[in-house]
């Protein structure tokens, strides 16, 4: 992969400063500049990206993964529909209690598909790598697009200081209690603050 380059504005950035400060190779060329408000990303890369997309597309056509369709929009699970729009889901997709083993979610996680970590597990990862792998499979963007779409979607969602996010509101779909997997009788309102709009 080619050494890529994307701008977001300036006040869009948390970290100024320290970007800013980044130097690349002997001949310390500034990995990051400003001019009229508009910061441009030097070096950036999409290989990391790349490398799990093929490996996901590899798998899928030795039949690594069956019954699952990895270009069909339906199968990547942090994507919702909410009041007409699509949106990506950057935090747990479930209500727990660790404790109780009582746990209420809003994907149901016995379906084939696309999961992050921060979606159904226990740990905030693995959103981006899910964003992009939407970005690239569904919406069909070459890598530059798929990572100027990113960081346009994550500078587009910052709220103004002291502004809520309108919450979403998600149904659940599923109780597991110490391991049992039931559809709910009185379903579970999950609130979502966390997310990106796609449309």
């Amino acid at each position: 992969m080619t050494d890529r380059t994307l701008t977001v504005n300036k006040t869009d950035l948390l970290n100024w400063d320290a970007l800013k400060s980044i130097e690349v190779g002997a001949a310390k060329t500034k990995a990051a500049t400003e001019k009229d408000g508009v910061v441009t990303l030097r070096f950036v890369k999409s290989d990391k990206f790349e490398h799990l997309a093929s490996l996901m597309r590899l798998l899928q056509n030795k039949g690594g993964f069956p019954g699952l369709d990895i270009d069909a929009a339906e199968q990547h699970r942090s994507v919702v529909t909410s009041d007409k729009k699509k949106v990506f889901v950057f935090q747990h997709g479930y209500e727990g209690n660790e404790k109780e083993k009582l746990f209420h979610y809003a994907v149901d996680i016995r379906q084939r598909g696309i999961y992050t970590h921060g979606l159904i597990g226990g740990h905030h990862d693995g959103y981006l790598q899910g964003l992009y792998m939407y970005l690239k499979l569904i919406k069909k963007l070459e890598p530059l697009a798929c990572l100027q779409t990113m960081l346009d979607l994550l500078a587009k969602s910052k709220l103004p200081k002291g502004t809520k996010r309108p919450a979403i509101k998600l149904k659940e779909v599923l109780t597991v209690t110490n391991g049992r997997e039931e559809v709910p009788k009185t379903p579970k309102e999950i609130t979502i603050t966390s997310y990106v709009e796609l449309s």
